[in-house]
């Protein structure tokens, strides 16, 4: 008999409709957020020539706010949920790297990036998506879903 760990009784617990239910309504807030988020962040380099940025900046903004619209979209419509939290979480523990190495470690930052990043974590253990998502629908219609479309569409 097989005995499955304990990453895989995570995996099915949160497989299941119950769990992409409950988390419907804090999957498309988040996701409405980021988009929000992405729409203001990108308007201060493009529009105010006063402001010297440099040419890397602005592409690093400019990739942050595509990645983010894109995200916050995926997150709404409920496709391709797990790989964009997965891009998200590690998005995330970056940007928290990166702040705690610059000595800038404000008290917001744990309590805003934390449990979002938590989130993105159960959130890519698979399932988020199916509950009034497209990746249910995907995955129900595909004729063999193989590995690489389960990732994507679990």
């Amino acid at each position: 008999m097989r005995v499955q760990t304990n990453f895989e009784n995570l995996v099915a617990a949160t497989n299941g409709q119950l769990f992409g239910w409950s988390f419907i309504g804090l999957r498309v807030f988040i996701g409405v957020v980021f988009m929000l988020m992405a729409l203001q962040s990108g308007a201060i380099a493009w529009w105010n020539p006063d402001l010297n940025f440099s040419a890397s900046e602005i592409a690093w903004s400019s990739l942050t706010q595509i990645m983010t619209l894109i995200l916050g979209l995926s997150l709404i419509v409920g496709l391709l949920v797990r790989p964009a939290s997965v891009v998200m979480l590690a998005y995330m523990l970056g940007s928290l790297v990166i702040t705690f190495n610059s000595g800038e470690l404000s008290p917001d930052i744990w309590v805003l990036y934390i449990p979002i990043a938590l989130v993105f974590g159960m959130y890519a253990s698979g399932g988020a998506g199916h509950a009034l998502g497209l990746d249910g629908v995907v995955l129900r219609n595909l004729r063999r879903p193989n590995a690489v479309t389960k990732f994507l569409f679990g």
